[in-house]
């Protein structure tokens, strides 16, 4: 925090939620009356401290969410309004994901799934794979599982394991597998069905 700060992000450790719905109403001000999509065409964030601080915000992320819901989305909501003005990073597809998985569950599917949308484009056009485990797993489970067939969401969710092994990526590796023994039950396969799917995640 101390580091953002000197940065001119402010932040506390336990934001409250007009703090956490300030910097989300900043996101729309800096969209404007732009399609979600077309911030796929922004440019490439050039600047070396513009990417350190995105990194450092990336790596806060997962602690963030397992202490305080709100500095969670804040992070989010932070890495966003950066890239908007700074430029597009290797960061860009795992905020994206996870503004519109907040999206989702405030309600709004719609914005959940432009926003997920954004996300696989610039792993594809813009080649952003460096957090592909990670924007998979968000994007199956958490914005397609809510608005796409439940097969289309365990499909990502599949994407996201063959990602995790194949980058190292142990922690998603769980969470995705978690996940697709869910999207298993919930789409009514049987136990010994699910079990064999677990089976070959940890192959």
């Amino acid at each position: 925090l101390r580091f953002l700060a000197s940065r001119g992000i402010v932040a506390s450790a336990h934001p409250s939620v007009e703090e956490v719905e300030a910097d989300a109403a900043e996101v729309w001000r800096r969209i404007g009356a732009r399609d979600v999509s077309t911030l796929a065409d922004l440019p490439t964030m050039s600047d070396a401290d513009d990417r350190a601080t995105i990194d450092v915000l990336m790596e806060m992320y997962a602690p963030a969410l397992f202490t305080d819901p709100n500095l969670s989305r804040l992070v989010i909501s932070q890495m966003v309004n950066l890239g908007l003005e700074r430029g597009t990073s290797d960061a860009s597809a795992f905020a994206y994901v996870w503004f519109g998985a907040f999206m989702g569950r405030s309600g709004d599917y719609a914005t959940a799934y432009r926003f997920g949308d954004l996300a696989g484009t610039l792993m594809v056009r813009r080649d952003q794979t460096r957090y592909r485990a990670r924007v998979a797993m968000v994007l199956g489970h958490f914005i397609y599982t809510y608005t796409r067939p439940l097969q289309r969401a365990r499909e990502q969710l599949e994407r996201a394991v063959a990602y995790a092994q194949a980058d190292g990526e142990p922690n998603f590796l769980v969470y995705s597998a978690s996940h697709i023994v869910s999207n298993a039950l919930a789409a009514g396969f049987s136990l010994e069905e699910t079990e064999r799917d677990l089976d070959a995640c940890a192959a």
